[in-house]
């Protein structure tokens, strides 16, 4: 991989990958807990600057992200930006359950927040993994997963 990327934990705490970028990704993803660590980032960094040079009230536009515990439950969305109009989804894992396309009323903890998700969104920490380094590797995410856009 080429690009470079940065991770946004909690929302707050923004860091370029360096070297053992995959290995960092998975070291980060579990350590979610829900409650002090509860959220994740992933983004590319803007082509050509390096990351002190990025303002990060600007950025990302375009990322992955997580919240929850990776021992427990977890939510994921997409975040991408087509024809200059950005779109977010929640994603959730391809199902043929009928009930999967229903209300959204499961209930994904973080941080005091109750995030409510449809039952094929409630992830567990390897989905989100593998998530998270499809995203890295490819820029995209796996077709094993949907995609529900929500409103910005």
């Amino acid at each position: 991989m080429t690009d470079a990327f940065a991770v946004t934990m909690n929302g707050r705490t923004s860091f370029e990958l360096k070297h053992s970028a995959e290995e960092e990704i998975v070291n980060l993803l579990s350590r979610l807990d829900g409650v002090d660590r509860y959220s994740m980032i992933l983004w590319q960094l803007p082509q050509n600057i390096p990351f002190d040079r990025v303002d990060v009230n600007d950025y990302p536009h375009e990322y992955v992200q997580c919240a929850g515990s990776f021992e427990g439950r977890l939510t994921a969305e997409l975040r991408e930006v087509r024809d200059g109009s950005a779109r977010q989804y929640v994603i959730g894992r391809a199902s043929v359950d009928p009930g999967d396309g229903g209300a959204a009323d499961e209930v994904v903890p973080w941080n005091g927040y109750e995030a409510r998700v449809r039952a094929n969104e409630v992830l567990r920490g390897s989905d989100v993994r593998e998530l998270f380094l499809f995203y890295y590797r490819n820029g995209e995410l796996p077709d094993s997963y949907t995609r529900r856009e929500i409103e910005l």
